[in-house]
Order: structure tokens, then C-alpha cells, then sequence
């Protein structure tokens, strides 16, 4: 049997101090929802039917909507109701969204919020063509009368479904927590991210422009406390890089007016661009009349106020990463067993089944189905062993969390802290 304090602690791995339950009514709204007009009625029967499916489909994964995969050097993927992944490196500090068929990564071309994800319905297109139901429309009484189902009609879907989606409490917090906690991608850079796209569009931030940022996190880090407003102009030389090229220089603001001048771009320009915002309101009546837009202002504050507010912010960051492990699986007999909450309750309960059999002399036999598919045929000591490798797996795992608190405690500046927070995204060999 697992320890009552080890089984608690995987019980509430993934909503610490609060208990959740799969929120009931999402099929039901789903049958009351009128299709969009546009639609013959055989379309409005097909699309109110995909609808079903999909609704049906995401509620029965709302207990468990994460499944965190780990790859070599510190690679790993967290997907998303089965079929959407994102694909993280950190020691490549890159980050990838895409679809995962048959067990394998596909990196889809659209683009995808990783800043605050699953903030739009966009992924559920991904849902739509994993469930098959980007098919064709056939009325039941002319099997060979066939029609593709509108475009707009998979759009109605998707934001049906995620309108009904908001409505459940596990899906805010699967967004909202667990998903970010389980990417582990930093926040700060996330912020300096958002203020260095040339377009700004809201909160939206995909990989394509969070990836130079994680990439250059030092020169993106030191511009945005010197000067913001030339973040923008730091993306842009990153992307005149060639790829895999990083930015290694002692003052990257003096690299940005280089790359600048040597554009062709005069001093008086320079001087413009670096203005200060004193300035600039007296400067913006001239401006205007040349019909220059008003520069956005961007305002990043310092990403810790002390040593003290990093380490206890790394420190936060290192127990969130160590529940996500925690519940993202372990190792038995060479395969990998699931150890969410519920995986943990039938552990339980068959380690009583065996026991109670082993104490009645009865024979005691189970077929345990693996992560990756294998089923372990498991006696009665096989089973009761199985809640012993989930003590020790979770013993590591805090162990390690132990051994990166001391770290932390004994770092002597930011740039210690923020070695160990790459370290503590990354793999944990547990």
C-alpha cells in the first residue's frame, strides 16, 4: 500500500488545496446548441452531430487532459487531450506546437498561443481532423449525393465546443495552471516576448516569436531593462541571424544601433528611436504631421525586485515542476505506469485485492496496461510491488527537488538562479 501522506500528495499533485470533479452538462449544452444558418438541413444534422462527437470526446478526457512525455536531453512533450503537443527543449530553448498521430510529432504549420495557451478555439481544429470529422456530408436517403460540410460550419464547431469548454471548471484550470506549470517556459520571458512583436495582437504570442526570445533570454533580458521600446528591434536582428546563431555580446543595445546604422538608417534616427518619453511628447506633434503612428508604450518591469523574490520564485517554480512529475507517470518492471490521481486509486484497490487474496490463500492474477500499451501480467507480489517503485519514483523525484533548494538557497546571483530554473524545466532523472 502507498503511504497515506504519499497517496494525499499525488491525490492533489494536480490542483493543490482544491478538489475538482469533471464538470457534468457540456454534452447536455451541446444538444441544446442550434447550428449556424447557411446550412441545408442536412449539413445542420451533420454539423449538430460532429458537435456531439467532439463534446462527448473532450468530456470523458477532462479527468485527465495531460500526458507529459519525456525525450532525450532533456526534451520533452506535453500533449493536450491526446492529440495536441507541444514539444519543448530546453537546452535548444525552443518550443513547438503540433499534433500527435499515431504516436508520433507532427508539427503543424498554423500558428498556435503558448503565452496563455488554449486561450482561443484554434486547437480544436486539431481535435476535428484527430476524431476524423473533417469527412464528407452524405444525406442518409442518397448515399451518392455527398457534400463537403462548409468551411465556416468546422469554424462554428470549434468555437461552440469552446464556448461550452469555458464553462467547466477543470478546463479553466487545466489552462490556466496546469498546462502552463507543466511547459514550464519562463514567465518573464514571456512578458518580454509579448513586448517585442512588431504587431501586437492582444495577449496572443506563438512559438515563432517566443522562440528568438527564450533563445537570447540574456540580451532580451538586458535590453528590456535598459530600453523596452527597442525589444522589437532586437527580435528583428535575431531574425537576420542564421539559424542556431545566438546573440553573444557584452552590450547587445550598442549590437542593435550597429545593425541599425549599417541598415542605412541615420544618427538623427537613432536618436529618435531611443527617445525618452518626455521627449516624445513634444516631439509627437512634429511627428504626426509627417504621419508617423504613435509608438506603443512598453513598460517591463524588473523580472525580481531581490535575490530573495528569485529564490522564492524558482523555489515556487521547482515544486509545481516536481507535482507535474509526479503525476506524469513512473517506472515498473521496464515499462512506464500511469500515476495521475485516479491511477493511484486503482493501484489501491488492486494492492487490497491483493493482499485480501495472499491472507485468504487464494490465487492472484492481473493484467496491468502500461503507458506505452504493454499489459504486465502481475501476481499478487508483482502487484503489492508496484505501489513500492511509485514511493521510490516519488522519493526522487524529492529528493531532487531537496537538492535544487539547496541550490537555490546558496545561488549568489540572477544569473545562478536562472541556470537552475533551465535545469528544473528540463528532464529530471528520477
Amino acid at each position: 500500500m502507498i503511504p497515506e501522506n504519499l497517496a494525499h500528495r499525488h491525490m492533489t499533485a494536480q490542483s493543490p488545496g482544491r478538489r475538482m470533479t469533471t464538470a457534468p452538462g457540456i454534452m447536455d449544452r451541446a444538444r441544446l446548441v442550434t447550428p449556424p444558418s447557411g446550412l441545408n438541413p442536412t449539413e445542420k444534422q451533420e454539423a449538430h452531430r460532429k458537435l456531439a462527437i467532439m463534446c462527448k470526446w473532450l468530456e470523458q478526457r477532462l479527468h485527465k487532459p495531460l500526458r507529459l512525455r519525456r525525450g532525450r536531453s532533456q526534451r520533452y512533450s506535453v500533449d493536450v487531450f491526446e492529440c495536441v503537443s507541444y514539444r519543448v527543449n530546453p537546452k535548444a530553448r525552443r518550443v513547438e506546437v503540433g499534433e500527435r498521430r499515431n504516436g508520433r510529432f507532427h508539427r503543424r504549420q498554423i500558428k498556435f498561443e503558448i503565452g496563455r495557451p488554449l486561450s482561443t478555439p484554434r486547437w480544436l481544429g486539431i481535435v476535428i481532423n484527430h476524431l476524423g470529422l473533417y469527412g464528407d456530408v452524405c444525406d442518409p436517403e442518397d448515399l451518392f449525393s455527398c457534400e463537403t460540410l462548409p468551411h465556416f460550419a468546422h469554424e462554428w464547431i470549434e468555437e461552440t465546443a469552446y464556448r461550452l469548454l469555458l464553462r467547466s471548471p477543470e478546463f479553466q484550470v487545466l489552462r490556466a495552471e496546469h498546462l502552463p506549470a507543466s511547459l514550464g517556459l519562463p514567465q518573464d520571458l514571456l512578458r518580454i516576448a509579448r513586448a517585442a512583436r512588431t504587431r501586437p495582437h492582444g495577449p496572443w504570442l506563438d512559438s515563432a516569436a517566443f522562440n528568438p526570445v527564450w533563445k537570447n533570454a540574456r540580451a532580451f533580458r538586458h535590453v528590456a531593462q535598459e530600453n523596452p521600446r527597442l525589444l522589437p528591434l532586437l527580435l528583428a536582428l535575431c531574425d537576420t541571424l542564421p539559424a542556431e546563431t545566438t546573440i553573444h555580446v557584452k552590450d547587445p543595445v550598442l549590437a542593435i544601433k550597429t545593425a541599425f546604422r549599417d541598415a542605412g538608417r541615420s544618427e538623427a534616427a537613432w536618436r529618435y528611436v531611443t527617445r525618452d518619453m518626455v521627449e516624445w511628447e513634444d516631439y509627437r506633434a512634429w511627428l504626426k504631421a509627417g504621419g508617423v503612428p504613435d509608438p506603443e508604450e512598453v513598460i517591463i518591469p524588473p523580472r525580481w525586485p531581490d535575490l530573495d523574490a528569485a529564490r522564492a520564485d524558482v523555489w515556487a517554480a521547482c515544486r509545481l515542476r516536481r507535482d507535474a512529475l509526479e503525476a506524469a507517470g513512473f517506472p515498473y518492471l521496464g515499462h512506464p505506469l500511469d500515476s495521475d490521481p485516479r491511477a493511484v486509486q486503482r493501484i489501491n484497490t488492486a494492492v487490497q485485492a491483493a493482499q485480501a487474496a495472499t491472507q485468504a490463500g487464494q490465487p492472484f492474477a492481473i493484467g496491468w496496461t502500461c503507458m506505452d500499451g504493454h499489459v504486465l501480467d502481475l501476481d499478487a507480489a508483482g502487484m503489492i510491488g508496484m505501489p513500492v517503485a511509485l514511493a521510490m519514483h516519488a522519493n526522487a523525484l524529492h529528493l531532487a527537488a531537496r537538492q535544487f533548494k539547496a541550490r537555490i538557497a546558496a545561488a549568489l546571483g540572477y544569473g545562478d538562479l536562472e541556470q537552475i530554473e533551465a535545469e528544473i524545466a528540463g528532464t529530471w532523472a528520477a
